[in-house]
């Protein structure tokens, strides 16, 4: 029969894809070896309407016989995979003891036993494969279910050794071809584009210097989906002109198409982690993998999902606690209490790491650990890796790192973390009825101190005009924070109260900081910062962060809602503070509640 002829008789299913059918019982044989949902042999569906509904339709089974094809090619050509991508992420029994040698590194790759994308009944999909969007939650985080537990959601095993990523068998269609060759299209956008809208403050001197991203998507088969989803989500909104994007069109259906591939593998990651110990290099990749996931989520504004994703990757950097010095890669176990005043321990494993893999690592921790400070800090609440992030930060290899990835110096969020520390002590003190004012205002006089002499030696730098040949972003970034800082501990000292002298005087300053060399700044790194200041501003300050958002608004290729988003919460609090008789417990009462539903998407 012809591909073009209808055939008469059979289930709707093969009708639809125009096959012939073996009108076995439902599900037929041809749907059940392609993975297909066999709509039977019952009265007409809904969707059989010779219209839009049925074109839609016949796209699902399209796209699910294609991913169906591209299983069973990687699994015909894994024999002829290169060795050298053997994934780093998995050590063997004896390697995670005794480090003394390379790690045993079974790949995980992106192209093996890729999971059957029309099948998702069991994980809270619907049959509609582009209807809702399938949530974490339906398939991360409810291994202790009972559905899960006895097998009815069935995920792919994590294979001991697969191909590379890039395989290209002897033979092969051409629809096979097109696929692979779509997937490489958006790995190169990624690459060359989205990496580099979304991490904006890091901006190594050349490509190679970006090699760990590529090791990254050939070792990691969650990041490799993660990645090509950011790359379809970026150009669905180029096509839109960065407004909304077109949910029906292809490269948003295959955003939605990866990040499900993505959850769905990192749930793999998550079993085979759980199912060996010690794995801490499945716990450094668990840990890469739920910050990539979480920056995807951010983008695509699933905020719980994206707080989802923030704590079990802290949760992951709490209990691995790994960080590198001197060119080797440290692990400490921690122990099972998960107490906030828990030291900081000598490391007790050394582990030898890669280059790249160090690179990686310091990636996704830098951003990591730049999120949750800032995110902690305005909801005062102290992070739970205060020690760890300490040494971090104070740590001259560690730190100059962190400055490269986020484009802020160490020491303004070491300063943050001190400013945190003293809000919480307030609140107890308080709390017990023994808090004295000149402890406080010392304790407050010492974390300033340490920023005022920061201040004054990027004014040496930031103060001159013509700017000079070794000014940075980073050093402009740094003053805009350390004002911004002053102002955050003064009202931690004296409450939300714009009218108080200190306040209003570190306000000035902060205010004035904006101006200074307004083309190496990027509000979108600065968010916290702008927040910081704006949200405090009365009458006349408020047009200069009027202008500020209106002004990168203007610039292009801004993936994120993080400025209108901004806007909105700003806004909101002066509307508020206008309509209201402004005492600074309903000043506090305005900004915080904010907090909890905003403030973990803004700092990637």
């Amino acid at each position: 029969m012809s591909a073009g002829q209808r055939s008469k008789n059979g289930c709707w299913t093969c009708r639809t894809r125009r096959k012939k059918c073996d009108e076995g019982s439902p599900p037929c044989g041809n749907c059940e070896a392609r993975g297909l949902f066999c709509h039977g042999y019952g009265p007409k569906p809904p969707w059989k309407d010779r219209g839009e509904k049925e074109r839609d339709e016949a796209r699902q089974l399209h796209m699910q016989t294609r991913s169906r094809r591209t299983q069973l090619l990687t699994s015909q050509s894994s024999s002829s995979s290169s060795p050298a991508l053997a994934s780093f992420l998995r050590p063997s029994p004896d390697s995670a003891v005794a480090c003394e040698g390379e790690l045993s590194r079974p790949c995980l790759s992106p192209s093996d036993d890729l999971p059957n994308i029309g099948n998702f009944g069991g994980l809270g999909m619907s049959g509609d494969f582009w209807g809702p969007p399938v949530l974490a939650t339906d398939i991360l985080f409810t291994s202790s279910s009972d559905e899960f537990n006895n097998g009815a959601v069935e995920l792919p095993i994590v294979p001991q050794s697969g191909p590379g990523l890039i395989c290209f068998p002897s033979r092969t269609s051409n629809e096979q071809a097109a696929n692979s060759e779509h997937e490489l299209r958006y790995l190169m956008h990624f690459m060359g584009d989205t990496f580099s809208l979304l991490h904006s403050g890091y901006q190594p001197t050349s490509l190679m210097k970006r090699s760990w991203l590529l090791l990254l998507l050939m070792r990691s088969a969650p990041f490799y989906y993660a990645s090509l989803s950011m790359s379809a989500y970026h150009e669905s909104h180029q096509l839109s002109n960065f407004s909304n994007p077109d949910v029906n069109g292809i490269p948003y259906q295959d955003y939605q198409t990866y990040r499900t591939l993505a959850i769905r593998r990192l749930a793999d990651l998550r079993e085979a982690h759980q199912s060996s110990a010690p794995a801490f290099r499945l716990a450094e990749e668990e840990m890469i993998c739920f910050v990539q996931l979480a920056i995807l989520e951010a983008l695509g504004d699933n905020s719980q999902d994206c707080r989802l994703y923030l704590s079990s990757a802290l949760k992951s950097l709490y209990d691995n606690a790994f960080f590198e010095h001197e060119n080797q890669l440290l692990v400490t176990q921690r122990p099972s209490s998960h107490s906030a005043s828990q030291p900081f321990q000598t490391p007790d494993l050394i582990c030898r790491s890669s280059p790249m893999e160090r690179e990686a690592l310091e990636f996704y921790r830098s951003l990591l650990v730049w999120n949750d400070i800032l995110s902690c800090s305005l909801n005062a609440t102290e992070p739970s890796n205060t020690s760890a992030y300490q040494v971090i930060l104070r740590d001259d290899h560690l730190s100059f790192k962190f400055e490269e990835v986020v484009s802020c110096q160490s020491w303004i969020l070491c300063s943050i973390l001190d400013a945190t520390q003293l809000s919480n002590w307030k609140r107890e003190q308080e709390a017990q009825g023994h808090l004295s004012v000149r402890g406080l205002v010392g304790r407050s006089e010492k974390i300033e101190s340490v920023l005022e002499q920061g201040i004054q030696k990027l004014a040496e730098l930031v103060g001159q005009d013509p700017p000079p040949s070794n000014l940075l972003s980073s050093h402009v970034h740094s003053y805009i924070f350390a004002h911004a800082v002053l102002v955050h501990l003064n009202t931690i000292v004296s409450g939300y109260s714009p009218g108080v002298p200190e306040i209003q005087q570190a306000m000035d300053r902060a205010i004035a900081a904006w101006d200074t060399h307004p083309s190496l700044t990027d509000l979108r790194l600065l968010a916290w910062p702008f927040y910081v200041t704006a949200v405090l501003c009365l009458g006349s300050q408020r047009q200069q962060f009027r202008q500020l958002i209106a002004d990168a608004s203007k610039k292009a290729g801004y993936l994120q809602s993080t400025l209108p988003k901004l806007n909105s919460i700003v806004e909101d609090v002066w509307r508020k503070v206008d309509t209201s008789v402004m005492r600074k417990d309903k000043f506090s009462s305005y900004i915080k509640p904010l907090h909890n539903q905003h403030l973990n998407v803004f700092f990637f």
